[in-house]
């Protein structure tokens, strides 16, 4: 009994350190989390991403067969464009989330970014298309490293990338990024966060 405190406030000041590694290559995805706390304690979790590399192959290999008109449409099948659709869907949320709760808000301060490194390969066989998907990649990017830079503390300049291939048909892109916060600091804001939920409830059953 005498020990547990000095247990918690230890595991309280601990910082956690997270790398989110992220590549997709040639139609294949592979997403990896590593955790580690205390320098010897380290765990790794690889998370499966499916992805229709079945039909990426037909599209890299019909295309040597069509005309410029056939393959062009083709590629918009191909769905470029979702991709970025969903990006910007996913930066719009983060938004949201961010300028929503005050207590996330301030537990991000908290967050040290120790490296981004974000780096994109696209390209379609329309050159002008493949312009402003780089165009709006770039800005998507921008938008975010200056969301990244205004929450959180950056303690590396990210590295920011985006090549266009205006000879064929692909997508790459390779993201890597290392965070850490202390543990303690997780906990005060999850613990504020479920009081905040509960007076909700409360409110709402009072008001019901």
């Amino acid at each position: 009994m005498i020990l547990l405190p000095l247990f918690v406030l230890i595991l309280g000041l601990t910082r956690l350190y997270i790398q989110i590694d992220y590549i997709f290559k040639e139609g294949e995805s592979e997403l990896s989390i590593k955790v580690q706390f205390w320098r010897f304690i380290r765990l790794k979790r690889e998370i499966p991403i499916e992805f229709d590399s079945e039909r990426w192959r037909m599209v890299t290999m019909e295309k040597t067969k069509m005309n410029q008109k056939d393959l062009n449409e083709k590629e918009k099948d191909y769905k470029p464009h979702d991709f970025v659709k969903r990006v910007k869907k996913g930066q719009q949320m983060v938004k949201q989330i961010y300028h929503a709760n005050v207590v996330i808000k301030k537990f991000l301060s908290k967050i040290r970014v120790h490296s981004l490194r974000w780096n994109t390969r696209i390209g379609l066989h329309d050159a002008s298309t493949t312009g402003r998907l780089a165009g709006v990649l770039w800005s998507i990017k921008g938008s975010m490293a200056g969301i990244i830079s205004h929450f959180m503390k950056l303690m590396k300049r990210p590295e920011i990338h985006v090549e266009p291939e205006f000879q064929k048909t692909v997508i790459e892109t390779d993201f890597q990024c290392m965070i850490s916060f202390r543990i303690g600091q997780a906990m005060y804001a999850m613990l504020r966060l479920v009081r905040r939920f509960n007076r909700n409830q409360a409110a709402k059953r009072q008001t019901g």
